[in-house]
């Protein structure tokens, strides 16, 4: 099971890296840092090979951390603190990795001595900072007192709104079900069920989301179960989630 779930936060970390609005960010990026130059890049390089360097610097440096973000997240879940200062150390040292790289690369540079340690220091810095940002933000509470909305509901046709069923993860894509009809949308599963809000639902295997009041019975087969919904096809339950299907009153204790 353990295996199962890397391959999906691997999967779910590649279909970040290629949507459309992080290649957009990612030159905007570039852009900017090859306008401004810092750290001497204007001495180093022309203009085009500093947009090179700085494109190359964003994208990977970004691959590191959203990796280290994955990869913490899957093993310290429950643990904040802890996942937090995993995915930080692990970008610091990715990203000094990914600068070192870069500069032998593009600008034929490796700081040695003083250089290296104020180099190392200052992308550490930088990234660890970077990090804790964008950690504490994705763990931001939600306002309390005030209910999620469905807000999944808006990505589809209107004539396919209705009551959400399941959702279930098909290559890059997720199918979205409900009692009106199917989509298939271009997303992450864990950004699809934050989008389900308040909705009581369960996540019963790697590629499948159910929404508890669509479930019509459940059975178990081998270490797993198996959930008939509403409508569609059944919904298999793997062995690591059948407790949440007990504990949702599913299937008897």
């Amino acid at each position: 099971m353990k295996d199962g779930r890397s391959h999906s936060t691997l999967r779910e970390w590649r279909d970040h890296m290629t949507q459309p609005l992080a290649a957009v960010i990612f030159c905007g990026l570039a852009v900017i840092l090859t306008l401004i130059a810092p750290f001497g890049t204007d001495q180093a390089a022309g203009p085009l090979l500093r947009f090179v360097y700085w494109m190359l610097i964003a994208v990977l440096t970004y691959a590191i951390g959203s990796l280290a973000h994955a990869q913490a997240e899957l093993r310290y879940k429950r643990r904040p603190l802890l996942r937090i200062a995993v995915s930080a150390v692990m970008t610091a040292i990715g990203a000094n990795l990914v600068v070192i790289g870069v500069n032998l690369a593009i600008l034929s540079y490796i700081p040695t001595g003083r250089d290296l340690v104020m180099s190392v220091a200052n992308i550490s810095v930088i990234a660890i900072i970077i990090t804790v940002i964008f950690q504490l933000l994705y763990d931001r509470p939600d306002t309390q007192g005030q209910s999620r909305p469905c807000i999944l509901m808006d990505r589809l046709p209107l004539e396919k709104r209705g009551p959400l069923v399941a959702l279930s993860v098909e290559d890059h894509y997720v199918r979205v079900r409900t009692r009106k009809g199917e989509e298939v949308l271009l997303m992450r599963l864990s950004d699809a069920i934050r989008e389900t809000g308040d909705l009581p639902g369960v996540q019963v295997h790697r590629s499948h989301w159910i929404a508890l009041d669509q479930v019509r019975s459940a059975s178990r087969k081998g270490d797993g179960a198996v959930l008939r919904m509403s409508v569609g096809p059944d919904i298999p339950v793997s062995r690591s989630n059948v407790p949440a299907i007990k504990e949702a009153g599913l299937l008897p204790r």
